[in-house]
């Protein structure tokens, strides 16, 4: 059975706060869809929130990682707790039984080496450890070994074995999760979808509103787009929420979580279309043309403000090489610490407008479920740095 996919290209958060925008802009304009369509009289708006609602109340891929990682420690320790149970044990087992090397291997001592490793060959070796045990109980009891001592390794074997257990069950229903989230959030994709393209018949003659109901521009192609493109810092991270704007028009929009903008409709002619975004310096681009019936192409790349002293970057999965949404990146110089989030593309920016001179510190990049990682760093007063930076999963 083939698992169910996203149908949209931004990610889960981004997607979920441009319905919830979405939402309040056709709440303005729904006297003129309701004259359009009576499919969105209401409630259509209290029904499309209930989706959203429901989307948001399942938990998101991190919370899941985070579960899974809980578990997985609690098999580790698990692990460990049989692993020292067998060492102390050895002490009274060697008291025991010194002169039967025989009798030493049967508590396992010739298989304990290739079977400490592993979660199932550590519950079996745990297994046979307690029933051996309880075997030479008399005889263990007799230096020091008693009942409870032997009783203890049953409650670790079974501790051991509850642990993968739950372990093992979390990894099946983790698929089941992760498909309800991508279902419910794809409900809510399919109301934006269908707003989006009563707006732009409803509005074809108004740019201004018409710009309101585009989906995101990774998600919009077609004969109506005017202008699209890529706005990224230097390095090629793309940067989210940058401000794109054409003043002649009075219209303005937003890149999405993969950096992407796009203008639709517009009449032919040239225009001036303006760029900018917190800590890079704005951009501007004059006779950018537009011809009926075809997308201009403009893809921007920003510079770092140069009034502010600043480091940017995109933290990613080593593996999957995915961005990682809430990475915490702090600079820690002797003065202090200055600290911010990745946002949903990965992308940070870190202001040091506050620093002068020439400053020594230590970047360092954390994130739940991976190992936390740092880079000694110098930076100098009125330069921007741009520090990409990959996260390995903790094991």
């Amino acid at each position: 059975m083939e698992s169910i996919k996203r149908k949209y290209n931004v990610s889960d958060l981004y997607m979920l706060e441009f319905s919830k925008t979405m939402r309040t802009h056709f709440m303005d304009e729904q006297a003129a869809f309701s004259g359009f369509d009576a499919d969105f009289t209401s409630p259509f708006e209290t029904d499309w929130l209930s989706k959203i609602e429901a989307a948001e109340a399942i938990l998101p891929d991190e919370a899941i990682k985070d579960q899974l990682n809980q578990l997985t420690a609690d098999v580790e320790l698990a692990m460990e707790q049989c692993r020292r149970k067998f060492q102390v044990s050895k002490y009274f087992i060697d008291k025991a039984f010194e002169k039967s090397a025989a009798i030493r291997n049967e508590f396992g001592y010739n298989d304990y080496t290739r079977n400490r490793l592993g979660q199932l060959t550590l519950l079996q070796f745990m297994q046979t450890f307690f029933k051996t045990a309880t075997k030479y109980a008399a005889e263990l009891a007799a230096v020091g070994f008693d009942a409870a001592a032997v009783s203890e390794i049953e409650l670790l074997a079974k501790g051991l074995n509850d642990a993968n257990i739950a372990q093992e069950k979390f990894k099946g229903t983790r698929q089941l999760i992760t498909e309800d989230r991508i279902a419910q959030h794809n409900k809510v994709w399919n109301v934006t979808l269908k707003v989006s393209r009563a707006g732009k018949i409803i509005f074809f003659d108004d740019p201004a509103k018409y710009q309101l109901f585009l989906l995101p521009a990774s998600n919009e192609s077609g004969d109506d787009i005017s202008i699209s493109g890529t706005v990224s810092a230097q390095g090629g991270a793309a940067i989210e929420g940058a401000l794109v704007s054409i003043a002649s028009l009075s219209i303005e929009t937003e890149t999405d979580s993969n950096g992407n903008y796009v203008f639709g409709n517009l009449d032919e002619g040239s225009y001036t279309v303006s760029f900018s975004a917190d800590g890079f310096a704005p951009a501007e681009f004059g006779n950018v043309q537009v011809a009926d019936g075809q997308t201009t192409e403009l893809d921007v790349s920003l510079n770092p403000s140069s009034v502010n002293t600043s480091i940017t970057g995109t933290v990613t999965d080593a593996t999957t090489l995915l961005p990682i949404q809430n990475a915490e990146v702090r600079f820690i110089t002797g003065d202090g610490a200055t600290n911010t989030l990745t946002g949903s593309n990965g992308q940070y920016l870190l202001d040091l407008s506050g620093l002068t001179g020439t400053v020594n510190g230590n970047l360092q990049f954390a994130a739940s479920g991976y190992t936390t990682d740092s880079r000694a760093l110098t930076i100098v007063e009125g330069n921007a740095l741009i520090e990409n930076f990959s996260l390995t999963s903790e094991p």
